[in-house]
């Protein structure tokens, strides 16, 4: 588009050198290159070409996509048949039964309901996030929300920004306060009641507003008329950890957590008594290095930590041995180690069973541990590996708030199931669903089939891929392949989850192959499996990315001309380093980068932004020369080049705190300045393997934060907006 070509052109040409920004070591003074756009970002107030240059790039995609306004509006029509209805799981407690729904546009409530059948048993909504949204900014993210023992108190913490401004908001529940004023407290994280006699108090960590980072521990006291006390109990100084707190399946402790991405520091209180002698005391003495977290029952704690093994294993120690060693790790008692090479990622403690829940070569596992070997059957019982659907998908283990019971909940899902929800008996290892999601044409998913593939990246090692295509046909019509889109993400030891998605059915329902790279620096394969693509060895997540894309084209799978990638946050960066080789670009047609962290030379030099000390630990501290080289050689933004890239759809959020909405203002204008081609935008496709044809660039920025959209009509729109993209990157029929 003519706009946007000229704004583009003006900027990059009316643009002084970048003055050299704040370093870390002499290694940048001597080495950095200047940086042309760096006046996009970190502006309270955005210069007028920063705001020239956001409002072209609107106008681009708006005009981009008008275009195809008949397809997005049937995409957007499907998509309102492809949401998936709520798989209602109640949770029993107390004298209620709980649950969470949507309502008509999508936003979530919390409900709950008499346990016992009488005239009272009527829907209760606890909690609206559609009247939180329509507080001014239409976006609600309620990430905790907590009813206290007695059920007469709501505690929630809601980001209305999407930008990481939480917010603790305390309200009583009863019938006769209505109009009780609500408490508000701003920069709280998390938060649990304590329980104490006579009160209603609470412990919460609270959020430093400049950084972002929870670092404190702090007693809250609520009063009837919403005045609040607060007492610090403790500070965490360390930059690069941020706190957590939770509280026991059993009800009687709470533990607070001190996070690195190497290194924990639990600390514990319990609940109930008195407030006012209120302290946190150490678990266990901490070691640099490793991780762990806790929980409690009949008087044992039990710990889960990687101390011994990579991916974790399970300890326990009495509260006595703990305190009369003075949490030495001495005393821990080794209770169970996980089969093969399971990682655990999460675990469900009740007063018999210890159920854990993680991973092993991709593939999602579940075992049941007994926390006795003999129940009183005069057999001995013996840990087991639950049975799941299938060995593609994840496994997310319900509330399960009762602790007094013989059976779990867990939700099963994969690229072909939107939900189904099991309710396992422990003792007779008989797994009942309990509810199921369904879709409008389920026959269409049941035409599909998904597989497990394993190919060799270039220094011969076996990377996971996981496939979904049609059952009748897997390399297209005409047998030279399909259009394929490729995901990948691969950092933070994290599971690249192959789950049910809305846009996928529709790209499935257009017979395209949809392929999930388990690339090195996720977690599929373990904590030597992120070793393996971190720091010094990012290389390889991007090595393994171009392999899978040279695999789906050499085994026919992809057609030529036809495959996509797509990377969200930090998979954004993978993508994008991959795109700035011009072979490996070559193989590519289209990219969507979802509020990509494109900039990461920019974000790891600057210790006052949000979560870069944190993240020291996966990508390396720059105050390291060596370290801030391989930043820059894997950055996508530093590198970017002036060969032709393929179309590029970036979407970011003007809240997003996590990947700012700069790094990809800043991506599209160089990559628009170093790539003449894309100055100007096509409705026509690249041809296949011509690396002379640029593509398209469309950015689309929302006003919402690093989750994305809450309400189902922006989530339909996003959803369009991507499909509609890979659609005209490809040339296919807008049908």
């Amino acid at each position: 588009m003519a706009h946007v070509r000229r704004v583009v052109r003006e900027a990059w040409r009316s643009v002084r050198q970048a003055q050299a920004a704040q370093v870390l070591s002499s290694f940048f003074r001597s080495s950095r290159v200047s940086d042309e756009w760096s006046h996009l970002q970190l502006e309270k107030e955005p210069r007028p070409t920063t705001r020239r240059l956001s409002e072209a790039e609107k106008e681009a995609a708006n005009v981009f996509f008008s275009t195809a306004a008949h397809f997005r509006g049937r995409l957007e029509a499907e998509a309102a048949s492809l949401l998936v209805p709520d798989n209602i799981t109640a949770e029993h407690q107390g004298s209620y039964t709980y649950y969470q729904r949507h309502n008509a546009e999508g936003f979530l409530l919390f409900c709950r309901k008499y346990s016992e059948p009488s005239d009272r048993q009527v829907e209760e909504v606890l909690l609206d996030t559609g009247q939180l949204a329509a507080e001014g900014t239409n976006y609600a993210d309620v990430t905790a929300c907590k009813v206290s023992d007695d059920e007469t108190m709501l505690a929630y913490i809601v980001d209305l920004h999407g930008d990481d401004s939480f917010e603790l908001r305390v309200r009583s529940l009863r019938s006769d306060c209505e109009s009780a004023t609500e408490a508000r407290i701003p920069n709280i994280r998390s938060v649990e009641f304590l329980e104490c006699a006579h009160e209603h108090s609470l412990l919460a960590v609270e959020v430093d507003p400049e950084s972002k980072r929870a670092c404190r521990a702090v007693h809250l006291t609520v009063s009837p008329t919403a005045a609040c006390s607060r007492r610090k109990l403790w500070e965490e100084e360390d930059a690069a950890a941020y706190l957590e707190l939770y509280r026991t399946k059993d009800r009687l402790h709470i533990f607070v957590s001190s996070n690195t991405k190497e290194t924990s520091d639990v600390r514990v209180c319990k609940c109930g008594g008195s407030c006012e002698t209120l302290s946190l005391k150490p678990l266990l003495v901490k070691i640099a290095g490793v991780e762990y977290f806790a929980e409690h029952q009949d008087g044992w704690f039990y710990i889960i930590s990687n101390h011994e093994r990579p991916d974790f294993k399970v300890y326990r120690a009495s509260a006595d041995e703990l305190d009369s060693t003075n949490g030495a790790w001495a005393c821990l008692q080794p209770f169970f180690t996980p089969p093969g090479r399971m990682h655990v990622t999460d675990a469900d403690l009740f007063s018999r069973w210890l159920v854990l829940y993680g991973h092993q070569s991709a593939a999602p596992e579940v075992c049941v541990v007994p926390l006795v070997a003999n129940h009183g059957s005069g057999k001995e019982v013996q840990p087991y590996l639950v049975d799941l659907p299938s060995q593609i998908g994840s496994v997310e283990p319900c509330t399960n708030a009762d602790s007094n019971v013989e059976k779990v909940r867990y939700t099963f899902r994969s690229p072909i199931e939107p939900g189904c929800t099991y309710e396992l008996d422990l003792v007779e290892r008989r797994a009942e669903i309990v509810s199921q999601c369904r879709i409008d044409n389920p026959e269409l998913l049941q035409s599909m089939q998904c597989d497990r593939l394993q190919f060799p990246s270039r220094d011969g090692t076996l990377v996971p891929l996981t496939l979904v295509r049609h059952v009748e046909s897997d390399q297209g019509q005409d047998g030279q392949g399909a259009p394929c889109l490729l995901q990948v993400y691969g950092s933070y030891g994290t599971f690249l989850a192959p789950d049910f998605c809305s846009e996928h059915v529709a790209l499935l329902r257009r017979g395209w192959v949809l392929a999930w790279a388990h690339v090195r620096g996720g977690g599929e394969n373990g904590r030597n499996w992120h070793s393996a693509g971190r720091q010094l060895s990012k290389a390889n997540s991007i090595m393994d990315l171009a392999d899978a894309v040279k695999f789906l084209l050499s085994r026919g799978i992809a057609r030529p001309g036809g495959v996509c990638l797509k990377g969200s946050s930090a998979g954004g960066l993978t993508v994008g380093a991959m795109l700035n080789s011009r072979s490996d670009a070559a193989l590519v047609s289209a990219a969507i980068l979802e509020v990509p962290f494109v900039d990461a030379l920019t974000s790891m030099m600057d210790p006052t932004l949000p979560l870069t000390v944190h993240e020291f630990d996966e990508w390396g501290d720059p105050a390291t020369a060596e370290h801030a080289a391989n930043i820059r050689s894997i950055s996508p933004y530093e590198n970017l080049g002036s060969h032709c890239y393929p179309s590029v759809y970036i979407s970011c959020a003007s809240n997003d705190a996590r990947a700012p909405a700069w790094m990809s203002l800043k991506y599209a204008a160089r990559l628009r300045a170093r790539s003449p081609g894309l100055l100007e935008l096509r409705s026509r496709r690249r041809p296949a393997g011509d690396a002379t044809k640029a593509g398209n660039v469309v950015l689309h920025c929302s006003d919402s934060g690093h989750a994305g959209a809450m309400g189902w009509q922006e989530r339909s729109e996003e959803f369009s907006r991507q499909v509609t993209f890979l659609h005209d990157a490809l040339g296919l029929s807008k049908i």
